[in-house]
């Protein structure tokens, strides 16, 4: 004890009262959380019994100290409680010793109630975190704690007060990209955005800027193909060539402009070029899954799940529920997409991604009532994407309610604009109804008129004139296709199928064997040229190599009892290696 100073002040044993908080600090200061809360938890138990042990404003200090180390160990029930208790001693000592003021951060309340925020995010509370922003007064209220309550403002709907939170996020930062957006997808023009940031800085803008903020203005206005044209330039004739987040923005645009192939891409090209970045991966993971890309989809998923530190991303259950659900394991996909769509981000307590894919799965599953709240809960997040509402349309065709189909086809098509895809939406599901498939079969031709290589467009009409009798009529269309389109197998095993029902065995295997030429893990051709003849379709097809679930392997029955197994003790790896 003697290196001790002789004015210490010392507690009753001769020991120095300030030791416990001194090694509190540096344990605190050098990250070691767990040690935080085993001496600090025996720290605030001795101060219970002689509160002469700490000053008020040292077992304040040890209170946010304990808070953010179970914060840091992803204890957050525990976090919030400290925290509390931390906001409840600095009004105590700020009612009762006022003279200790000094002794305290200035942001100390502000500072707690932020962090009383993360954790309501974190524990799935989102009106006490809004709650407890909202008692910050405004005038204190910093950049973070309007960025957090702009997005709280946002999924709440409150739209208003969402674009005056952002704008006083700019007002303080005005190169925060995720609040200028935020605000363009509010509806503030490009010009009223320049000119506030133009207010605040007085500096003139970068050219890389102004395109950047040109092209989200034109995507958040809906001109899509002027979005289009605009990212193009960023990437093409600008230092931002590849970088990640204009790949992930030229990847949506196409998938809004319902070109899935060419948004395939630079979703890739960004997952190359930066793997560790998820951003963007679930969309991906949905694209690669939409147009059955398995061995694609699958590598992906093993890569963002070796990258998920503590299952907290959402993106990788994303891609495992997809994954899932096309290898016929539909009850262990739903669990995964669930997992998905309740993971929480930074001050965002919802997944459009993962909301999609619980839709998908539960269709496929024929739990179509559940399916129709994912959807809906999917549009609500993103009105202007095509998938929610084109699975609310496919949800309403299998309850036989053709009408309703028709109200939310029709309403689709006009809040998204006619285009192949929502005329092709809105003949699905007239042509369910007798009284109105020749209705049908003008908007497919109108579809068809917009884009003349519009598969799901011609397939429906092909299905019509089919139940019409008219075989040679859907022949010939199919026959032009090929012609102008040879390589997607689709084409070939519709048009072969169709032979086949016309006696026309010949063309059909030629066309069963150019399909399986170009997708050679395509079952149906596989079966359409083995029921023609056996022999030529042995040996003829491979599986993936190197797939973790090899295509003989798959048991296309998908025997799980979906109410009696319980997926709470899966983890990843156990999914992966089985």
């Amino acid at each position: 004890m003697a290196s001790f100073a002789s004015t210490t002040e010392l507690d009753g044993s001769g020991f120095p009262k300030s030791f416990y908080f001194d090694q509190l600090c540096h344990l605190y200061k050098e990250q070691l959380y767990s040690n935080v809360l085993s001496l600090g938890g025996m720290l605030l138990t001795m101060t219970d019994k002689a509160a002469d042990l700490l000053t008020g404003p040292q077992h304040l200090r040890s209170l946010i100290y304990l808070g953010d180390a179970a914060y840091n160990l992803l204890e957050y029930s525990r976090a919030e409680s400290l925290y509390r208790k931390a906001l409840q001693m600095y009004k105590t000592l700020m009612k009762f010793s006022p003279q200790l003021k000094d002794q305290i951060a200035e942001d100390c309340c502000n500072d707690l109630k932020y962090k009383l925020y993360l954790c309501n995010v974190r524990c799935n509370k989102p009106l006490e975190a809004l709650s407890m922003l909202q008692s910050i007064s405004a005038k204190q209220r910093t950049a973070r704690i309007n960025m957090a309550l702009g997005k709280l403002y946002l999924e709440n709907g409150m739209e208003r007060a969402a674009t005056t939170s952002f704008k006083e996020v700019l007002r303080e930062c005005p190169m925060a990209l995720e609040a200028i957006e935020a605000l363009l997808s509010l509806g503030l023009k490009e010009s009223d955005i320049i000119g506030f940031i133009q207010q605040n800085t007085k500096v003139h803008q970068p050219q890389w800027f102004v395109w950047w903020l040109r092209a989200n203005a034109a995507f958040y206005s809906k001109d899509l193909n002027q979005a289009l044209s605009l990212f193009n330039h960023l990437q093409d004739s600008t230092a931002l060539m590849n970088n990640h987040s204009i790949l992930v923005s030229l990847g949506k645009i196409h998938m809004y402009l319902g070109d899935y192939q060419s948004a395939i891409v630079p979703l890739k090209l960004a997952h190359l070029n930066d793997s560790i970045n998820m951003t963007g991966m679930d969309l991906l993971a949905f694209l690669l899954w939409s147009e059955k890309r398995v061995p694609e989809l699958e590598k992906l998923m093993l890569k963002l799940v070796e990258n998920n530190y503590q299952d907290r991303k959402c993106e990788p259950w994303i891609a495992l529920a997809y994954f899932a659900q096309i290898t016929n394991r539909s009850a262990r996909g739903l669990y995964f997409a669930h997992r998905g769509s309740s993971c929480i981000s930074y001050g965002v307590g919802k997944n459009l991604e993962g909301y999609l894919a619980k839709g998908h799965i539960l269709l496929d599953m024929k739990k179509y009532q559940d399916a129709l709240d994912c959807f809906r809960e999917a549009m609500l997040l993103a009105p202007m994407r095509f998938e929610p509402h084109k699975g609310l349309v496919d949800c309403y065709i299998a309850m036989h309610r053709f009408r309703d189909a028709l109200t939310i086809a029709t309403s689709a098509s006009k809040k998204l604009g006619q285009n192949p895809r929502t005329l092709t939406m809105c003949a699905s599901a007239m042509q369910k109804d007798p009284l109105t498939v020749s209705k049908a079969k003008s908007y497919l031709e109108k579809a068809l008129s917009h884009d003349p290589k519009y598969l799901p467009a011609i397939f429906m009409l092909v299905e019509i004139l089919e139940s019409e009798g008219m075989f040679t009529h859907a022949i010939n269309l199919l026959q032009k296709q090929v012609s102008i389109q040879c390589n997607p197998p689709q084409l070939h095993l519709k048009l072969a199928e169709l032979l086949c029902k016309n006696n026309m065995e010949d063309k059909a295997a030629d066309h069963f064997s150019i399909a399986l030429r170009l997708d050679p893990n395509n079952r149906d051709a596989r079966e359409g040229l083995s029921r023609l003849d056996p022999a030529s379709s042995r040996g003829a097809v491979h599986d993936v190599s190197g797939s973790v679930y090899e295509l003989e392997d798959i048991d296309l029955d998908d025997d799980e009892d979906e109410h009696d197994v319980s997926y709470e003790d899966m983890n990843i790896s156990s999914f992966i290696l089985e």
